[in-house]
């Protein structure tokens, strides 16, 4: 291949594949030619759309619901709509009802539908201008040669972001897991929760209904049941078994010698209850009230109860007493007065009192040896020794040792008397109640009375009444002793006594005077003594025959009458008023009266 240099000193290549330097110099001015052409065409169009971009007013051709609103400025096209009357969405909306109980609503604003003529104004001109710069050109260009109708209820307004929007706000609210039901104890009642089913609702479901709802611009609402999930519900029962305390009644311990604590009952009305919450629906709230039951013995009540009442009193006569018997009985009243006896604890009369000695204060007085009345200290404390055992009858109280006299006495009914000597006879008894026992015991010496309260806790309004049946009476006769001491006349050594035998009865009545039961406790024998009168030495002789006394009827008794305690109202037992203990009935005195011994 040939080379060679240019005109211009560079080496050109051979012919073929090389321009001249003209062929190149034409070449470049084609080219430069070309681009100016595009340069001038594209800056006619850009400057066309520029154009097509600063007009104010709406593209040529376009009409809205049948009113033509080309050419119009915003203003002039707002006129026109107002004008026309038309018929705007502002009631339209798009309804799916879930289960009846929960309405999804998207309405025609929401959707993008103009509600109002202003908006359907903004649609109108922003037609043709949703686009590119050149591509809203060309549109504003055709619609010179074509006619744009626009309706507001038209499927091309709808707007599926906006749409599925304002779905998903509505559904996120529905849309939850089942929640179990739940409870909150206060102090007076309990607040219950009915638990709330759990539901999923799918949006997707529901935009298709939507959808078809303002592309047909048929808005019937569509139902749609979604899967759900039961609730957990409350078991009342289990509530009620969680809370329920039974009452507990405070009893007196003879341990800690007082009240033990009571327990106040809680529980609600289950029946009542479970209606309301049956009634009730998912997600109410309803209130059930707490019931307190205060038992009927409380800690309070019991403690307050120690000794309040008087459940058996016993006043018996004084009246002839000489200063040394009322003296050793007063003796004996202080030495009693106070003892506090807890359930189950047994009394002994010689245990409190003691030996009747000199040291103590005892003086001496008439008592009983052998039959025969003969001066002792301690003489006549077996008044206070029955006096407590009247009480201890009317309590009810459990008796473990007791002797009656030898003969009878005239300040207690038959039966109902308690003899003492010490180391030999004693009175005992028992606290078998089930509250203590405070013995009260004093000596009113103006009244020439002698009292023995026992102060406790009536429970019930049951109270005792004593019946003395004598069974058997036996006389006496009148005697003489010659005695070198009576110089002329008679002198009485020792009066007579008739003698009964006596069965004892325990009647124990309820509140309304009905006989409960009859408890017999046993015979008491009371000795005759004949009456024995001293005369002069020589004077019977012959031997004088005796005169025997009239035997009485077999019906008689003592005529003595203690002062019974009537029964107080018990409490805390809330039981009718117990009638008042009666006072022994006693049989009338036997006739001839014989004169009572001196008491030991």
């Amino acid at each position: 291949m040939a080379t060679g240099k240019t005109k211009y000193g560079k080496q050109k290549t051979g012919a073929a594949g090389i321009f001249s330097f003209r062929e190149h110099k034409k070449l470049w001015i084609t080219v430069i030619a070309a681009a100016s052409a595009l340069v001038l065409i594209a800056a006619v169009v850009f400057g066309f759309a520029f154009y097509v971009k600063g007009i104010e007013t709406i593209y040529p051709n376009v009409s809205i619901d049948g009113v033509d609103l080309g050419g119009k400025t915003k203003a002039q096209a707002l006129d026109a709509l107002n004008g026309a009357e038309l018929a705007w969405n502002s009631d339209v909306q798009a309804v799916v009802n879930i289960y009846d109980i929960y309405t999804i609503t998207v309405t025609a604003e929401e959707a993008g539908y103009p509600t109002s003529a202003g908006e359907a104004v903004e649609a109108a001109y922003l037609h043709g201008r949703d686009k590119s710069l050149l591509a809203n050109a060309v549109t504003w260009l055709k619609s010179r040669n074509h006619e744009t109708v626009l309706r507001s209820d038209s499927f091309d307004n709808f707007d599926e972001n906006k749409v599925r929007a304002a779905i998903e706000t509505q559904t996120s609210v529905i849309s939850a897991e089942a929640v179990g039901g739940s409870y909150t104890i206060g102090e007076e009642s309990i607040e219950v929760i009915r638990g709330l089913p759990g539901m999923t609702v799918d949006p997707v479901v529901i935009y298709g209904f939507m959808e078809e709802q303002f592309r047909s611009w048929d808005f019937v609402p569509d139902r749609y049941d979604p899967d759900t999930s039961t609730p957990q519900h409350v078991d009342l029962k289990a509530l009620y078994d969680e809370i329920y305390v039974e009452p507990v009644n405070a009893r007196y311990d003879t341990e800690t010698l007082e009240a033990t604590e009571s327990v106040t009952g809680v529980s609600f009305d289950l029946d009542a209850a479970q209606k309301m919450y049956d009634d009730a629906v998912d997600g109410d709230t309803i209130v059930i009230p707490i019931i307190y039951t205060e038992p009927e013995f409380t800690t309070q009540g019991v403690n307050d109860s120690l000794y309040r009442d008087i459940i058996a009193e016993c006043t018996t006569s004084l009246s002839g007493s000489e200063y040394p018997r009322v003296t050793n009985i007063s003796l004996t009243a202080q030495a009693v007065n106070g003892t506090v006896l807890q359930p189950g604890d047994e009394f002994s009369f010689n245990g409190i009192v003691g030996e009747r000695t000199p040291d103590k204060g005892y003086m001496e007085a008439g008592a009983y040896v052998a039959g025969e009345n003969v001066n002792q200290y301690g003489g006549g404390i077996c008044q206070t020794s029955s006096t407590i055992y009247y009480c201890v009858l009317h309590s009810n109280l459990e008796v473990l040792e007791r002797e009656c006299h030898m003969f009878i006495i005239g300040y207690l009914p038959l039966g109902m008397d308690a003899t003492v000597d010490w180391g030999t006879l004693d009175l005992r008894f028992r606290n078998n109640r089930n509250y203590p026992i405070r013995i009260e015991a004093f000596v009113d010496e103006e009244a020439e009375e002698l009292t023995v309260r026992f102060h406790g806790t009536i429970e019930d309004d049951t109270y005792v009444e004593i019946e003395s049946v004598v069974v058997g009476v036996r006389g006496y006769e009148t005697k003489y002793q010659e005695d070198p001491t009576v110089t002329s006349g008679e002198k009485e050594k020792h009066s007579g006594y008739y003698g009964y035998t006596v069965d004892v009865y325990k009647h124990i009545y309820d509140g309304d005077g009905t006989l409960l039961e009859t408890i017999y406790l046993g015979q008491d024998i009371y000795e005759h003594r004949d009456r024995l009168v001293l005369v002069p030495v020589g004077s019977i002789s012959p031997s004088p025959g005796t005169t025997p006394a009239a035997t009485p009827a077999p019906t008689a008794a003592p005529a003595a009458t203690p002062t019974a305690a009537p029964a107080a109202t018990p409490e805390p037992t809330p039981e009718p008023t117990p009638a008042p203990t009666p006072e022994p009935t006693l049989e009338p005195a036997p006739e001839p009266t014989p004169t009572p011994a001196a008491e030991p």
